[in-house]
């Protein structure tokens, strides 16, 4: 099974889905949709997330939450488990009850944040199970527009700040919503790679937290193929650091300047061997080789670290 990417860090906000194995419902009454919110309700406190929105659909439910810590993977995993087994125990049944892995989208908090609000609420009027949000009491919109009391693990003050002070601020974000019901943009076509939405700067702070981390190879290649540098581009760049031509980076043997390139080619690119091979004009299993002599390299040479810091610096600069 694909493992997806999550690019966890402090103050991270994210979308995040989780639907049932095979489509099947997660909810099959009122009973279950409580235990679920009360659930969540223990992760925003034990983990200290600040949840914007959320809604409890049929098969599937839907969070807006920002991470101050980098501790989704850890929570999700805690609150899709634990709802789970209480709804097998309860429905007397056994097997996986969420389809995999829950999916996370990371966003541009100034961006996009304030479109997935209306978002969320929207899913019950899309899915034509009611004509008004406040008709859904499973979504955070009745508290959110002012209707009920908020419940203490909600986070509406971002939210109805957005639209001034007092009541008009609640009568505000109701006007706002209720427009979605009319014309609502679909903020998904412009996700990127499945992993991401927002815009270019945001998409580079991205590229560069990847940098410091390893990733699986089980990670699909599309989350990571958006905020990655091609390898052409990993070779054009050594190739302008050193001040040769790309024809001699291609045609060198095992020298420092190759071994940079095989190194960031297979942490910063994830490219496969055979493509690797091609470029330095030698077989996939040498490529294996001389990939890991670079990181031998890595781990005992500052000064072929230094090397890798300034390729990957003028890679940064050539996308620029």
């Amino acid at each position: 099974m694909a493992r997806p990417l999550r690019l966890e860090h402090a103050g991270a906000l994210w979308h995040v889905t989780s639907r049932g194995n095979e489509r099947q419902p997660i909810f099959r009454d009122d009973v279950d949709r409580r235990s679920l919110l009360e659930r969540l309700a223990e992760n925003v406190e034990d983990f200290s997330w600040r949840l914007h929105a959320y809604v409890l659909m049929g098969n599937h439910y839907h969070l807006l939450l920002e991470t101050p810590e980098p501790n989704l993977s850890r929570g999700m995993h805690r609150l899709n488990a634990a709802y789970s087994q209480r709804f097998n125990r309860r429905h007397e049944r056994v097997g996986h009850l969420f389809q995999g892995r829950f999916k996370a989208i990371l966003v541009e908090k100034e961006r996009h944040l304030l479109e997935l609000v209306r978002y969320v609420v929207l899913n019950p009027v899309r899915a034509g199970l009611v004509r008004d949000p406040a008709a859904w009491p499973w979504s955070n919109y009745c508290a959110t527009a002012g209707l009920t009391a908020t419940p203490p693990w909600l986070d509406t003050e971002w939210t109805v700040s957005q639209f001034g002070s007092g009541l008009d601020a609640r009568r505000s974000y109701r006007e706002f919503v209720a427009a979605g019901t009319v014309r609502l943009e679909m903020p998904w076509a412009r996700v990127a790679g499945q992993l991401f939405l927002g815009g270019e700067e945001f998409k580079e702070r991205l590229r560069h937290r990847m940098e410091t981390i390893e990733i699986s190879s089980e990670v699909p290649r599309e989350q990571t193929a958006v905020i990655r540098p091609a390898l052409r581009t990993v070779v054009r760049a050594a190739a302008r650091v050193i001040g040769v031509r790309v024809a001699e980076v291609r045609c060198q043997r095992r020298t420092r300047l190759r071994l940079a390139v095989a190194y960031i080619a297979r942490r910063d690119t994830l490219a496969r061997l055979a493509d690797l091979g091609a470029t330095l004009r030698v077989t996939a299993t040498s490529a294996c080789e001389i990939v890991s002599s670079a990181k031998r390299l890595s781990r005992s040479e500052p000064e072929f670290r230094e090397l890798i810091r300034q390729i990957r610096k003028e890679i940064r600069r050539m996308k620029t």
